[in-house]
């Protein structure tokens, strides 16, 4: 949605921890939806209690993307995904030797190795991406307005 905040959102706790005196009860499992202008709309479910699961599925009116395992990928090396019944995997020259576990290994071409060489390589350079502080705020407040709606029971509008 190019960093367009949605029109409005809702929420909800699904599960929550217990609600002690020293601290507040803090979402375990959360639903959220996103409404757009023009019928776009976004779900997203997230769990400290379920298996495993980091996928995405996006549909249109002309076709879908799957990404299985987005986050850290199954095999980082060879990371894959689906469109329209296609399976696509992305190849690299880096191979996993057998029997090693890449995301353990710590290998260079990692996603969440990137992610921090990217971000070391900013500070080193004194070049931060500008687009970075939009995001984080953005993103903070479509989970803030995700939470307020969900405590409250109303749909909140951004």
């Amino acid at each position: 949605m190019n960093w367009r905040l949605p029109r409005e959102v809702t929420g909800r706790i699904l599960s929550q921890s217990e609600n002690l005196p020293d601290r507040p009860s803090a979402p375990t499992e959360f639903s959220g939806e996103l409404l757009y202008d023009h019928g776009v709309s976004a779900e997203f479910y997230s769990s400290f209690l379920a298996a495993k699961q980091q996928w995405v599925h996006v549909s249109g009116q002309n076709g879908w993307v799957r990404l299985p395992d987005f986050i850290h990928p199954f095999n980082s090396y060879e990371p894959s995904f689906e469109v329209n019944e296609k399976f696509i995997t992305v190849s690299s020259d880096v191979k996993c030797p057998p029997d090693t576990d890449p995301m353990i290994q710590g290998h260079a071409t990692a996603q969440d190795a990137r992610m921090w060489r990217n971000f070391a390589n900013q500070i080193f350079s004194g070049k931060l991406n500008d687009d970075w502080p939009m995001w984080a705020l953005k993103t903070q407040k479509v989970l803030d307005a995700c939470h307020e709606a969900a405590r409250s029971g109303a749909i909140v509008e951004l």
